[in-house]
């Protein structure tokens, strides 16, 4: 039933090409600009949805919603799901707000695309742009995803923003131009990688709270308030960012490296260059 539900979504945004084989349901989105008018909710294990070479699915005028969520807010997690060759513009300027519903487990917000409750998701050769909150964003227990070769700019908050995510790697990642920061990581973001990412004109190149045992290799950031911002949420020293590893980082922006906390502790830098 959930498998109909996606296809029935997917028909009408435009053609598509459905495969059902022993592995994958495998969903092939046209050549060309798709309307969206509603998210497209992925709910079924071993999903993948593949784009073509100028596949763009643009949100509609005051839709006001998400373009693509995988992943459920509650029951088991979902997993072997990817997502690739896709262009997604979240319209924001013709969005008039950045929420979409209220759920137990708080707002959803329009972004392009979230993944939530689900491990073992694929997303890769992606480009993210003006969405009314974030660019991509993990939440609600989520690991071992990969996410490689991703552009996400010109959004209302963050290129990227993660939350509740473990074990994970982040890869060739173009964030700029965003209006809050190009990754922001929180609430318990544990034992990830990044690597190969360029950040740039946006407000904080990476902002962490909550957030600890993540490896960080060859990043540059440039253009901003700030490159790298270490903190606590509020008061509360248990939501420091502790044991995180930053190795070959450039940084160029009025405040390259700041640790707002004293409990922010054992962090490490190394080949660093700070202008």
């Amino acid at each position: 039933m959930k498998t109909i539900l996606l296809i029935l979504t997917l028909l009408i945004i435009g053609t598509l090409i459905y495969f059902n084989n022993p592995n994958y349901h495998i969903i092939v989105l046209p050549d060309k600009l798709i309307e969206v008018a509603y998210p497209i909710i992925i709910t079924n294990s071993n999903t993948k949805i593949i784009g073509g070479n100028h596949t763009i699915l643009r949100l509609k005028n005051n839709a006001n919603c998400p373009v693509i969520m995988i992943g459920g807010l509650r029951g088991n997690q979902i997993t072997n799901v990817i997502i690739s060759n896709i262009t997604i513009d979240g319209n924001r300027t013709n969005q008039t707000t950045e929420y979409w519903i209220y759920t137990i487990r708080g707002v959803i917000n329009n972004n392009g695309i979230i993944v939530q409750n689900a491990k073992n998701v694929n997303i890769s050769d992606i480009i993210i742009k003006s969405c009314k909150s974030g660019g991509l964003v993990t939440t609600l227990s989520v690991s071992d995803i990969i996410v490689d070769n991703v552009v996400s700019y010109d959004n209302e908050y963050d290129g990227i923003a993660c939350y509740e995510t473990r074990d994970s790697i982040f890869s060739n990642l173009n964030l700029y131009n965003n209006k809050a920061a190009g990754i922001s990581l929180d609430n318990n973001f544990n034992s990830n990688r990044f690597s190969n990412c360029f950040i740039s004109n946006n407000v904080t190149g990476i902002f962490m709270r909550t957030s600890s045992y993540n490896q960080f290799n060859n990043i540059v950031i440039t253009n901003g308030k700030y490159g790298v911002f270490l903190a606590q949420v509020d008061k509360n020293t248990n939501t420091a960012c502790i044991n995180n590893v930053f190795d070959t980082i450039s940084i160029k922006t009025a405040h390259n490296f700041v640790i707002n906390d004293v409990s922010c502790t054992n962090n490490i830098v190394k080949n660093k260059w700070f202008y």
